[in-house]
């Protein structure tokens, strides 16, 4: 089993990646989207408070419409409301959005699962924030993980500058990231402020991936961005 099949969630007793299943390819959209960019004043962001500190997040309608639609649903209804962080494998993924706890819990607001959406502007760099989902294509429930992986090996930069990639062989040194699960998860959300929250949460003392004593949300925010929102020392990285 390789390493990347350890984020899905667990609403199937052995998960697999899409890859390879037949009619599991994801449409992918084009856009524009700046994914490392700043929040343009008035978009809405989403304030995550948890036990050791406050994520500040984007989201992207336009790339992956469902997913914010159902993460930003889900938020305001107060449903991810004391849910822990059931995985962390550390530099990697930090994972949670099962109301069980479990792993194995959690639905869309629609009550079903829902399709995969990738954009060839989101990548699963640091600070992503992408759904967790079972062996389909449209498995996506309630959960979802952080990247949280701060470097990509440097045969794989190698590989696509080879490749004629260069840029986003830049992008993932400069950021760090996944890059082998682009493609075959959902990205909807990125981290632009509170890093040191989310290296906190990836350093807590776990065993077999579940984190020894309880991270949870406290609460999510969906706010519009405003000058002054976000605390100095938050962008500290």
């Amino acid at each position: 089993m390789r390493r990347g099949i350890r984020i899905l969630s667990g609403l199937l007793a052995a998960a697999l990646l899409c890859a390879g299943v037949a009619g599991c390819e994801p449409q992918v959209r084009h856009t524009d989207t700046d994914q490392l960019a700043m929040p343009a004043a008035g978009e809405r962001i989403a304030v995550i408070t948890t036990s050791l500190g406050v994520l500040y997040a984007r989201l992207f309608p336009e790339d992956a419409p469902d997913a914010v639609q159902n993460f930003t649903q889900h938020a305001e209804e107060g449903y991810y409301d004391g849910v822990i962080f059931h995985r962390v494998e550390a530099n990697y993924v930090a994972q949670t959005g099962d109301p069980t706890g479990t792993g194995s819990g959690g639905k869309s607001v629609w009550g079903r699962g829902f399709d995969v959406e990738v954009s060839d502007s989101l990548h699963h760099l640091r600070g992503a924030i992408g759904m967790a989902r079972g062996e389909k294509k449209n498995s996506n429930g309630s959960q979802f993980y952080f990247v949280t992986r701060g470097y990509v090996s440097v045969a794989y930069a190698e590989t696509q500058r080879e490749a004629g990639n260069g840029a986003l062989a830049d992008l993932y040194q400069q950021q760090g990231g996944i890059p082998e699960l682009d493609g075959e998860y959902t990205i909807f959300g990125q981290v632009f402020a509170g890093y040191a929250t989310l290296d906190a949460i990836d350093g807590v003392k776990t065993e077999d991936t579940r984190p020894v004593e309880d991270v949870r949300i406290e609460s999510i925010e969906i706010v519009e961005y405003e000058e002054g929102l976000v605390p100095q020392e938050a962008f500290d990285r």
